[in-house]
């Protein structure tokens, strides 16, 4: 039976071995804290490229939702353009692309205060509107396609590559889908986000370059004016002539 010096002896021992332990966490946490705030651990806020590109990130959102940001993986878009994350033991979350900054973000860890206070939330996000077509290449984000063509729906896609004289993008249901650079404004345009009725009816297409079917019809349409004109003018040619003549014969009698 271990008698009692022994027995506090143990106990010291335990209490040692625990608040070493103690004070090896608590140092390996503040190393950490510390590397983080030294930028050898760096947090920041991803662009919605860098999202795309895959990997882990921790989804942060401005209000509403407790407990963020949360660790997530960005999984492919929706039909309808939205950012669909995959959250462990959580299911899936689809966020709008348009919103992005506002709303919600995405950042490389989970951040501290004081990378909190580096990167502020975006006030406000402008209202949609139609992309110049060299603005398409650089633009962070999703596009909204919009054709003139009431038969073809609106979708979202994610500009790819120039290629020739098409733009390429890839969407839910195609990855190659091509536009023609030269049809841009004319038959199909690209929207920031998705615009109300109003907004895309005070933002007008452009007049349609005539096709070659309808060039050469109206060559052709005007080479028979000008035919008409020709013989219209040789007519009024022979009458003028048969009329000075009836002058001369006049004149001589």
């Amino acid at each position: 039976m271990m008698d009692r010096e022994s027995r506090e002896l143990i106990k010291a021992l335990a209490g040692s071995i625990q608040d070493g332990f103690a004070r090896l966490v608590a140092e390996r946490m503040n190393g950490i804290e510390a590397a983080k705030e030294a930028g050898e651990l760096p947090a920041r806020v991803l662009s919605l490229d860098d999202v795309r590109c895959g990997g882990a990130v921790w989804i942060e959102y401005a209000e509403g939702i407790p407990l963020t940001p949360v660790e997530g993986r960005f999984d492919g878009m929706t039909e309808n353009g939205l950012y669909r994350f995959a959250l462990p033991n959580m299911g899936t979350t689809c966020e709008r692309p348009e919103t992005y900054g506002e709303s919600w973000r995405c950042w490389t860890r989970r951040p501290t205060m004081a990378e909190h206070g580096r990167w502020p939330w975006r006030e406000h996000v402008e209202a949609p509107r139609v992309l110049a077509a060299s603005e398409i290449p650089t633009h962070d984000g999703a596009v909204l396609m919009e054709y003139r063509d009431p038969e073809e729906p609106d979708e979202w896609a994610l500009y790819r590559k120039i290629d020739g004289n098409d733009m390429v993008f890839s969407t839910s249901t195609v990855f190659d889908l091509r536009a023609p650079i030269e049809e841009y404004g004319q038959a199909w345009r690209c929207w920031t986000g998705r615009p109300t009725e109003a907004q895309r009816a005070a933002t007008g297409w452009k007049a349609r370059a005539a096709q070659p079917d309808e060039r050469r019809e109206r060559a052709e349409k005007l080479m028979r004016e000008l035919s008409d004109l020709g013989n219209a003018l040789m007519k009024l040619t022979r009458e003028t002539a048969g009329i000075l003549r009836a002058i001369d014969e006049e004149e001589d009698d």
